[in-house]
């Protein structure tokens, strides 16, 4: 593991296809209570699986449904777990975190900045203890995800079938307005 360090941000680079390209004291949201404010960290994510998620959803208008589409979440599960996986593998061998959640809002409460929420152990307080999380612990990162083209050629393999189950919840919803169903 290689840690530049600059003025402005700490880069790891060549880890499991992750570059961290900024790492920042995290600020707290307005209105959050201060003991809640600093557990864990935050991670921003930009990936090439979100990527083609999203183009998914553009190509599809996926915006302009007027019913929760079960396919976009099923897809939408499927690159989060994605990242996830690549995101424990930026933690030191054998300190895994408590938890890491994806959340809409991870950054602002309007769910502008979405991101994962990465729950850490609690320090045990003792002198001799070692925090495998220290570099992490209060901190906000913003990471670049580039998954490996085995696992990326599965997700396209998978967009066929994603887009005739989206088809398919579309006429479903027609029907039942029609009174069809």
């Amino acid at each position: 593991m290689s840690l530049r360090v600059d003025k402005f941000h700490i880069l790891l680079h060549n880890i499991n296809m992750i570059e961290i390209i900024t790492n920042r004291p995290k600020e707290p949201r307005r209105g959050t209570p201060y003991y809640k404010a600093f557990e864990g960290t935050t991670i921003f994510v930009n990936s090439n699986a979100s990527k083609t998620i999203d183009e998914f959803f553009l190509q599809n208008e996926i915006f302009n449904l007027d019913f929760k589409s079960k396919t976009w979440s099923k897809m939408v599960r499927l690159s989060t777990k994605m990242d996830i996986r690549e995101i424990m593998s930026i933690f030191p061998k054998g300190a895994a975190p408590v938890s890491i959640t994806y959340s809409k809002k991870a950054g602002c409460s309007c769910g502008c900045s979405p991101g994962y929420i990465v729950k850490l152990p609690i320090r045990s307080g003792l002198a001799d203890d070692v925090d495998h999380y220290e570099d992490f612990r209060n901190r906000a990162l913003w990471v670049n995800i580039v998954h490996d083209k085995d696992l990326m050629d599965g997700l396209e393999a998978k967009i066929p079938q994603y887009k005739q189950l989206l088809d398919e919840e579309i006429v479903s919803d027609l029907e039942h307005k029609a009174g069809l169903k």
